[in-house]
């Protein structure tokens, strides 16, 4: 009698993933139409000044619309956490040049001061990354802004408190930014500090786990890959090689079917980032 194995894998499917397909800001109103997003996922769509979000349908299409929007260079970044990330440019946006950055930054006003920066943070393209500032001297909660220069796309200002705020996110575009950062405390004192952050290319792309178990006829069986490195998210697909037969990829779901033939299979899983970079890990499973 045939054994059954129920085959459990964590991905998306090969094929799929966000497209935009309109993209446009006219007079603060953002426009996104777009298909292929992950079911269940949120889109979020975010400049270094805005960020608006919306949920996509049950086939993965989407529109998001905005008021009150500001995209100083007409990009915008798109993702929903899951496939590739798209870039697209904003039609009907005229593109405003930062204001130049110059040395030394303008005095301050008062006591609430910024504290120098001892070196240059340095973020891998598709990392998590933050930079953080500290002040001194500042009454209550501060509120920060860039006031010349640009900060690197794909990251925003965020966690202001009293003493600091950060500059988070996942920078998607390679270079040397240099900026000026304006704190200002609920006194209304305020202060200019020069910043400049390095971001590098990505690291390369990595999946896990290493290996895989064997299956064992009749039990249950899961498996769930991951990528890391280059710029996420992964277009995920089967790269050379057979699973065992019944077993297949999912994308963001779980299922279960049954293998037919016992055997050793060896496959590759390859994963694809918003660049079009692969990485790709081969994998040996055995059922019986």
């Amino acid at each position: 009698m045939l054994a059954a194995i129920a085959a459990l894998f964590v991905m998306p499917a090969h094929g799929l993933a966000l497209t935009v397909t309109q993209a446009s800001l006219s007079q603060g109103k953002l426009k996104i139409t777009g298909t292929g997003a992950a079911p269940g996922s949120f889109i979020i769509a975010e400049s270094f000044g805005s960020s608006a979000g919306v949920r996509p349908d049950v086939q993965g299409n989407f529109s998001l619309s905005a008021s009150g929007f500001v995209s100083e260079d007409c990009t915008v970044v798109v993702r929903d956490g899951s496939t590739p990330i798209a870039v697209p440019t904003l039609s009907g946006c005229t593109p405003v040049a930062p204001k130049p950055v110059v040395s030394p930054a303008p005095a301050a006003n008062g006591g609430c001061l910024i504290t120098p920066p001892s070196s240059t943070p340095s973020i891998h393209v598709g990392d998590n990354g933050a930079a953080f500032f500290a002040t001194t001297g500042c009454a209550g909660p501060v509120s920060w802004s860039v006031t010349a220069g640009r900060a690197p796309r794909g990251m925003h200002l965020s966690l202001q408190g009293q003493t600091g705020g950060g500059l988070i996110g996942t920078a998607v575009t390679e270079g040397t930014w240099a900026f000026t950062l304006k704190v200002t405390d609920q006194a209304g004192k305020s202060d200019y500090e020069n910043f400049t952050i390095v971001t590098t290319a990505p690291r390369p792309i990595s999946i896990t786990p290493a290996t895989v178990p064997n299956a064992a006829v009749g039990s249950s069986y899961q498996v769930n890959f991951r990528g890391d490195g280059g710029l996420p998210g992964y277009l995920w697909s089967l790269g050379g090689g057979s699973l065992p037969p019944g077993f297949s990829l999912s994308r963001n779901v779980r299922f279960s079917t049954r293998a037919t033939t016992a055997g050793t299979y060896t496959f590759t899983i390859r994963a694809t980032d918003s660049r079009g970079t692969i990485g790709s890990r081969s994998y040996t499973i055995a059922s019986g």
